[in-house]
């Protein structure tokens, strides 16, 4: 308050005398709606899976500096307003004083020594959502004031990494005459019940080599082929499709058998299935007719 331009204007029209003067100055000294400076700091960013909220919480600070009640105004800046899965909270001596999940703007009145912290609740449960954005705390009763300003990331991943109901793949098996490639292809199937990627894992208990390849095969196209090693890891999303193909070229008479395991990673290694494989390329040795 300009407390010298309150006095004089005061003097000049009433011509009030010292003494009065001196108690007036005192009153608006006392009336002091100006906030002492307040960071509240960016949040750390909130992370949480469906079907929990994630709630970013900023630090909680106490109101210094101010007399009177003053009402304030948290406002949330750029795109990323306010809507039916993001809403604000202010939370005012540890309990919510105003919540608004529509607009940008959330208003609450405060006195001195008031605790004050905001929170931030994204409920989007959908794939890898994520609300950030910036908000800015204004004391409107002291001419719209800027107190701080700050970052907020609230992320509902959306991810139930759980596959449901487990996939089954076929039993495989080919046998060939060489110099023919054995080659066996499971059946597809879906992956369902998780709302975002994940990562499997099939083991084998024989393994691959330079003529004995699987190739992973997701949405109808050949992901990877590897010919190394026993495990082969790969990404899928959800409602993906899924087979494997085994190929042996190995033509001396070799067979590659075993038990395939496939494994969700990003649920604790859960197996998913377990299906067998055989792949033969068999060597025909002719018999010669000697004649005498």
């Amino acid at each position: 308050m300009q407390h010298g331009y309150l006095l004089g204007t005061l003097s000049n029209m009433w011509n009030v005398n010292p003494g009065v003067m001196a108690i007036v100055s005192a009153t608006a000294a006392i009336l002091s709606m100006t906030l002492n400076a307040m960071n509240w700091s960016n949040t750390p960013v909130a992370v949480a899976n469906t079907p929990n909220n994630a709630i970013a919480n900023t630090i909680t600070l106490s109101a210094t500096g101010i007399t009177v009640p003053v009402d304030m105004i948290a406002r949330v800046t750029g795109a990323n307003i306010l809507s039916a899965n993001r809403t604000m909270n202010v939370i005012v001596n540890s309990a919510v004083a105003n919540s608004m999940s529509v607009g940008n703007n959330v208003t609450f009145t405060i006195h001195n020594g008031d605790s004050i912290a905001f929170e931030f609740i994204n409920s989007n449960n959908t794939a890898y959502n994520t609300w950030s954005g910036s908000t800015q705390v204004l004391n409107i009763t002291d001419a719209n004031t800027v107190i701080d300003t700050f970052t907020f990331e609230s992320n509902v991943e959306g991810n139930d990494r759980s596959v449901t109901p487990a996939p089954a793949w076929a039993n495989i098996t080919d046998t060939q005459e060489s110099p023919t490639n054995a080659t066996a292809t499971t059946n597809t199937d879906t992956i369902d019940g998780i709302t975002g990627s994940v990562s499997l894992l099939i083991t084998l208990t024989q393994a691959m080599s330079s003529t004995r390849t699987l190739a992973i095969i997701v949405d109808g196209a050949t992901v990877t082929t590897e010919n190394t090693g026993t495990t082969v890891e790969f990404i899928v999303a959800p409602g993906a499709t899924v087979s494997f193909k085994f190929t042996n070229t190995d033509n001396s008479d070799q067979i590659w058998s075993g038990t395939a395991t496939v494994t969700n990673l990003s649920d604790g290694g859960a197996t998913l299935d377990t299906f067998t494989y055989s792949l033969h390329v068999n060597v025909t040795v002719g018999v010669g007719v000697v004649t005498l």
